[in-house]
């Protein structure tokens, strides 16, 4: 077991290793951090892992590592600390009970992006997968959290600390993003059919349409809630349209217009779709009500 190897007091952790930890937080980035990942040579999917499994091919050694190592072109210029700020720096705990911290890479994206997309990104928008991390410039600079990897936090602690948010409002999009790609709901194949994704593709044709009424509807509705009687074999469903402030007439009409369009399809499926509900995040939406709710991230139904 891992706690079996750790020191048995925080006293006998290497000299300074804690004290320094003290100072780093959740998203700090530290510069140049090695990356690597395991691969089958027999099933490889990304373009590294190809190349690898050419080379496995080439060789005579059957026994060649399956440990792929990130070559120069394409490590990370950063990684980002992903370990939530308590867990990485353990100030009470005795004895300290996290000998890792995990990192993402972060890279300079500028020229992957067009002026759009890089609006979105800066409004925490476009990808689930993408952090925009502002205070890195010149450049564009891009949190990936497709891959996570350990350090042990020695390692960590003998960085230099580099703030990559500048302001703990922007940090927190770290947290908040974690929680959104680790505690997202399981949905029914019928329920993404029916609904999630048409809402999606709802979105996406408003903007292709009628971009000023999209970003109009984006800014009012942060969250989308459905209340249902199961998420893995839904047969009862309501959406519920959470806004900032009551919607007005255009937009409570597309609502509605989107929601009957989805009734046919899922009545076939044995969905039965209530009527449409619209709260306003304010102190008379009771918290009780809000907290039934099964929210749909916005990254998954706003588009891309």
């Amino acid at each position: 077991m891992i706690g079996a190897g750790l020191p048995g007091s925080a006293a006998e952790w290497p000299d300074g290793v804690l004290a320094a930890l003290r100072n780093f937080r959740q998203g700090d980035l530290v510069a140049h951090p090695p990356m690597a990942y395991l691969a089958d040579p027999e099933a490889p999917v990304w373009a590294e892992s190809v190349r690898f499994a050419e080379e496995v091919a080439r060789s005579d050694d059957p026994s060649e590592s399956e440990v792929i190592h990130f070559p120069q072109s394409l490590a990370p210029p950063y990684g980002m600390v992903t370990t939530q700020t308590c867990d990485l720096v353990e100030e009470d705990a005795d004895p300290p009970g996290w000998p890792w911290a995990q990192l993402v890479p972060v890279y300079d994206m500028e020229d992957t992006f067009n002026s759009g997309q890089k609006k979105l990104l800066r409004q925490g928008g476009f990808r689930r997968s993408l952090l925009h991390v502002p205070a890195l410039t010149p450049g564009f600079y891009v949190a990936d959290f497709r891959i996570s990897f350990p350090v042990e936090k020695g390692w960590l602690a003998r960085q230099a600390r580099i703030d990559g948010f500048g302001a703990e409002e922007l940090r927190q999009r770290v947290g908040d993003r974690l929680a959104l790609l680790s505690g997202r709901p399981a949905f029914a194949g019928s329920f993404v059919a029916t609904i999630q994704g048409p809402l999606t593709t709802a979105l996406r044709e408003l903007k292709r349409t009628d971009r000023e009424a999209f970003n109009r509807l984006d800014q009012a509705v942060p969250e989308v809630g459905v209340l249902m009687d199961s998420r893995l074999s839904p047969s009862n469903v309501q959406l519920v349209v959470i806004s900032t402030a009551p919607l007005d007439e255009q937009q409570t009409r597309w609502w509605n217009e989107f929601w009957d369009g989805c009734r046919e399809k899922a009545n076939a499926v044995g969905i039965t779709l209530q009527a449409l509900d619209f709260k306003v995040l304010d102190g008379r939406y009771p918290a009780a009500e809000y907290r039934r709710l099964t929210l749909l991230p916005l990254p998954n139904v706003s588009p891309d």
